[in-house]
């Protein structure tokens, strides 16, 4: 049995980080998901998987034979997830996907690389090749030093557009009236 862990490490409202790895390969990869569900919602929408283990099978993904795919989906969910190698920011990331990187890169990216998706697609090329009856297994649990923050990508861009918001409310001919207004009261 080949055995996979992904760790969450951090996360806020809106995103989760953590390790992933392959001891068997002396792999280990920064991963990036949707927070997972806090509601007991029959349909899962923009979140990650629950922690729990899941058997991962062979097949062909983002162009890469011999990839590792969900063999079910987990309850709730629309689709199956799946290893992410392109979408590296929280906004572009479908839910229950699990994008892998080699760095956080702020609050809601990771940095990508092709050298580490070249790494990670020929470990389960070899490994399936190699082994095609052995199970995978991916464990995904959280860290006992979780670290959680509240914020959430929305309340990023609200605080950005309010920004924007009042520093753009008076253009100079606006200001300059405004002004001229008071000036003959």
């Amino acid at each position: 049995m080949l055995q996979v862990n992904l760790k969450r490490k951090q996360g806020n409202k809106s995103v989760v980080f953590g390790v992933l790895s392959i001891p068997k390969y002396s792999f280990k990869c920064v991963t990036m998901e949707q927070s997972p569900a806090t509601s007991d919602m029959m349909y899962k929408h923009s979140c990650g998987i629950p922690e729990g283990v899941y058997v991962l099978s062979s097949g062909f993904s983002q162009g890469y034979p011999m990839f590792p795919l969900f063999v079910k989906k987990p309850l709730g969910f629309a689709v199956k997830p799946k290893f992410n190698l392109t979408d590296m920011n929280y906004n572009a990331l479908p839910t229950g996907d699990i994008a892998i990187g080699k760095a956080i890169d702020g609050d809601f990216a990771i940095q990508g690389s092709g050298a580490l998706n070249t790494a990670f697609t020929d470990i389960f090329k070899h490994h399936f090749a190699e082994n095609p009856n052995e199970i995978v297994v991916l464990q995904v649990h959280k860290s006992k030093n979780f670290v959680f923050t509240e914020m959430s990508y929305e309340d990023v861009l609200l605080e950005d557009a309010n920004r924007n918001f009042i520093e753009d409310d008076f253009d100079d001919e606006e200001q300059a009236e405004l002004e001229d207004n008071n000036d003959g009261q």
